[in-house]
C-alpha cells in the first residue's frame, strides 16, 4: 500500500489563449513554481512565459507558434540571406552576378555581397 502525498502548492497559471489550442501539447500545462513566485511562469517541461503576458509572443513550440499567429498575426519573414560567391559570407542585400545553366531544370542564380559584385563582374567580363 502506498503512502498518501502531500502536495505543494504550487502557482498553476496557464499559458493565456492555451484554451483556444489544441487538445494536448505544452501549452496547456501549468505553472509549477510556487504560488508566491514574482519571476516569470514556468511549466513542469522547462518552459517559460512572462507573468503579464498580453502582447509578447509566447512560442516555444510549433504548437504554440500556431496559437500566436492566430491572436497576433502571422510572424514577419526575415530577409532572404544568400551567400556571397566570392567571400562566402551571408548578405541580406544580395546582387545577382550570373547564372549556372544546367543540363535540366533551371539555372542556378549567383550571387555576391554589395562589396564584391563589382569584382565579380568584372572576373565574369559583365563590367
Amino acid at each position: 500500500m502506498t503512502k498518501p502525498t502531500t502536495k505543494t502548492p504550487t502557482c498553476g497559471a496557464r499559458r493565456p489563449g492555451w484554451e483556444n489550442g489544441f487538445p494536448v501539447g505544452r501549452h496547456r500545462i501549468p505553472c509549477v513554481l510556487d504560488p508566491e513566485h514574482q519571476d516569470d511562469h514556468a511549466n513542469g517541461l522547462g518552459d517559460q512565459w512572462p507573468q503579464n503576458d498580453s502582447t509578447e509572443r509566447r512560442c516555444s513550440g510549433p504548437w504554440d507558434c500556431q496559437l500566436c499567429d492566430r491572436e497576433f498575426g502571422p510572424r514577419q519573414a526575415e530577409p532572404i540571406k544568400q551567400r556571397c560567391c566570392r567571400c562566402n559570407r551571408p548578405t541580406a542585400t544580395p546582387v545577382l552576378v550570373g547564372a549556372i545553366k544546367r543540363q535540366s531544370g533551371p539555372a542556378w542564380s549567383v550571387y555576391a555581397c554589395p562589396e564584391d559584385a563589382p569584382a565579380v563582374r568584372k572576373l565574369l567580363g559583365q563590367q
